[in-house]
């Protein structure tokens, strides 16, 4: 059975990164820290082969991309930075066929939405433009069926959700709303057997944790409330 891992930016001053995971998506465990890692912004999470790798900015003002992975929840490695590349927003990351995917906005004025690749977690591909896609805030990446799936914010004001899919990282589908939900934080989304899952704070004021699921990227369950659950930061989501 797959097991959702949910990581996060501790609701306090010390930055500190946290991992809490759920069977069903009601249950959840205690918060577990990230050992040794803190940043300013929210994370990003994935999966290979049962070990976990979060993806996020340096809490030192660089903007650097950083990774560390896990293969049990608790023990983690030191922090890598992803080979000279850098963002203001949280990164998104996910897997196909054991390689690594993160995309991000530049770190510039240009607000274009980038992505990159590895096989290893250490040598990382240059950066390429997601189309001629951008967003004021920070993306979430997942695949489905050895496609990558990507959903972000609008950057024309309106805080409507997009996504975008593409079968190699360098062809995109033309953006499509996710029905006429909204956010003006970053979503998160991840799939499980076959569908799509995407979790995204309400723009409403209340900031409450929403989430909603397709079968096809085009057609979307009716938003439902994450368990009554809130943060005024993005949430990350992962099936493992």
């Amino acid at each position: 059975m797959s097991v959702l891992w949910l990581a996060y930016v501790g609701d306090d001053t010390s930055r500190d990164l946290k991992v809490i995971s759920s069977f069903d998506g009601v249950n959840w465990t205690p918060s577990a820290q990230v050992s040794g890692q803190f940043s300013s912004l929210a994370p990003a999470l994935t999966e290979i082969n049962g070990t976990l790798w979060l993806a996020f900015i340096a809490a030192n003002g660089s903007h650097d991309l950083l990774v560390t992975s896990t293969g049990d929840g608790v023990n983690w490695t030191p922090a890598a930075q992803v080979g000279g590349q850098s963002s203001p927003l949280t990164p998104t990351l996910t897997e196909i066929n054991g390689t690594l995917w993160l995309a991000y906005v530049a770190n510039d004025s240009s607000n274009r939405l980038l992505v990159t690749s590895s096989s290893d977690g250490v040598n990382w591909t240059p950066a390429a433009q997601v189309g001629g896609y951008f967003s004021t805030v920070a993306p979430t990446l997942t695949s489905v069926n050895d496609e990558l799936w990507l959903a972000y914010v609008a950057a024309d004001g309106s805080d409507r959700l997009l996504v975008t899919s593409s079968s190699d990282g360098v062809n995109w589908t033309t953006e499509a709303f996710v029905n006429g939900y909204s956010s003006s934080l970053a979503p998160a989304l991840t799939e499980i057997n076959g569908e799509l899952w995407l979790v995204y704070v309400a723009a409403d004021g209340s900031n409450h944790f929403l989430v909603t699921s397709s079968g096809d990227g085009v057609k979307w369950t009716t938003e439902a409330f994450a368990g009554g659950q809130s943060s005024s930061a993005a949430p990350a989501l992962v099936g493992w």
